[in-house]
This record gives C-alpha cells, structure tokens and sequence, in this order.
C-alpha cells in the first residue's frame, strides 16, 4: 500500500501553518520550538516547509511595505493638489484652513493604509507560501535556522561526592554547557575558556569554541575553530565540525568555499547532516 500524501517520508504528519508561523516569528513556547527544532533535523521535507514557510512571510511584509508605501505616495500628490489655492472661501485667509485639513486626512489615511496592510498580509499567508525556500531569506537568518542544535555534553548534576579540587576543575565545564543550553553564548564561551587544558581534547575543545562563536556571529573566529577539528582525521566531530564550518564560512561571506563543502557533504549519504547539506545547496549564493 503507498503512503498517504499527507504524511512525510518519516511516517509524520506534515507541520501546521499556524505552528510553523510561531516558529518562523519567534512566538512558539521554547520547550515546543526545541521539540520542532530536533524534528527539522531529522525530516527535510518538514525543514522545506518551515524554510517555504518562512520565505512566504518575509515576501508579504515586503510586498505590503510596498503596497503601503506606494498608496502615501498617490495620496501625497492628491493632498499637495487640494492645497493648490483656489480663492478665497468663507472670507479673507480661507484657505488657511487648508494645511489643517490635510493633517487630519492624512491621519486617517495612514491608518487606514496600515490595516489595510495588516489583512492583506493575513488574507495571504496561505497562498504564498509555497514559494520557493530561501528566495527572500538572507543569510544570516539562514544560517540561523540550519544551525541545528548541538545537545551539548552532559553534566554532573551534583558535584558534592567529588573532591573539592576536582568540582572546582569542573565547575568552568559545567557553567559553559548550562549556560549554551540557555542560549547565554558569550556566557558559555567566556566559562568554556576557562576550561583546564587536560579536562577535555584538543578536538572537543574546538569544537565546541567553533559552536559557540557561530551562535554569536562571529564567523571568522568559528571557522578556525571548527577547521582545527576538521583536520583531525581520527576525532569523532569531525563529521560534525564539516558541516558547522561550512554554514561558519557561508556567514563569513565565502558562498564558494560553503557551497563546495555542502556538495561534498550532501553527497555522502551516511553523514548526519546530509539532509541538511542538500536543502542548503541552492540558497548558498
């Protein structure tokens, strides 16, 4: 028997517009945006939903921004005509009650051009989002938004039943990976730099810096960190460090470099983030 069309590839059902809008605005509880984050990672068709999705608000903003701004200009040529004298009325200075007149239209105009707006981009979110993902995006919220989540590494819970020394050794560890879970990045890094050097390798070390640097923007300084880790044949993130230093080099303003490296990574269907490599490929320009 074949699937039915309306679940995906993975047996789920395909995502809710009204889910998906939360998400792309920000507005979804963070326990519900972690869970739909983990599913993106894992589901492509649901990852092009959310990146279709995406595309089709920022395309009604736009176009109702334009709509708004195009209606003041008219309106503003109708309103300069009306204020062309034409005479006294009603006496001596008549027309001085012109410029007066023209602030309460215009009031009214704006506002109703604003709502108007408002319901055109409401009317039409399900008919634009089909458009292609990635066709209004910029890069920087892209590379937000295929920055999967790293689930960090885990923590004691307690550090009473260690020597004092030893919780001491691993409270900078335990700060950085609390604090990355909460979102607090340069919280994160500042306590992850404070690491001992024999508490973690080499490759760990980097890794992480790389993650927590792209989470702040700061591209350049990512993709050294995540190249050290890509060098290292034998160390387990390299795969994962591949994929970090290419979205980290794609944020840098180097799409050639990004776009060979998610070539070489989509094309390898064993890797963890193949899925991912593959939807980017098109939007890295």
């Amino acid at each position: 028997m074949s699937a039915s069309p309306d679940v995906s590839p993975t047996g789920a059902a395909p995502l809710d517009e009204t889910l998906m809008d939360a998400y792309v605005t920000g507005t979804l509880p963070p326990a519900e945006a972690q869970q739909l984050t983990d599913r993106l990672a894992q589901d492509p068709e649901a990852r092009a939903q959310v990146a279709e999705h995406e595309a089709a608000v920022r395309t009604i903003r736009t176009a109702g921004r334009l709509a708004v701004r195009a209606r003041l200009r008219r309106l503003e040529e109708e309103l300069t005509q009306r204020q062309a004298p034409t005479g006294t009325r009603g006496g001596v200075g008549g027309t001085a009650a012109v410029p007066q007149l023209t602030v309460s239209w215009r009031r009214r105009w704006v506002s109703a051009l604003a709502t108007a707006a408002v319901v055109v981009v409401a009317a039409s979110l399900g008919v634009f989002w089909r458009l292609q993902p990635g066709l209004f995006l910029d890069r920087p919220a892209l590379v937000e938004r295929y920055a999967l989540p790293e689930p960090g590494l885990p923590v004691l819970m307690s550090e009473s039943e260690e020597p004092a020394d030893g919780a001491a050794r691993r409270k900078p560890f335990s700060q950085a990976m609390n604090a990355y879970r909460l979102g607090r990045y340069p919280e994160a890094l500042a306590a992850w730099e404070r690491l001992p050097v024999d508490q973690v390798s080499p490759d760990t070390l980097n890794y992480y810096r790389g993650i927590f640097l792209l989470r702040m923007r700061r591209a350049r300084a990512a993709s050294e960190a995540l190249a050290t880790v890509q060098r290292q044949a034998g160390s387990a993130l390299r795969a994962r460090a591949e994929y970090y230093l290419a979205l980290a080099q794609w944020a840098d303003n180097r799409p050639d470099e990004a776009r060979r490296a998610f070539a070489r990574l989509a094309a390898q269907p064993t890797h963890p983030f193949a899925h991912a490599a593959h939807d980017l490929l098109p939007l890295v320009r």
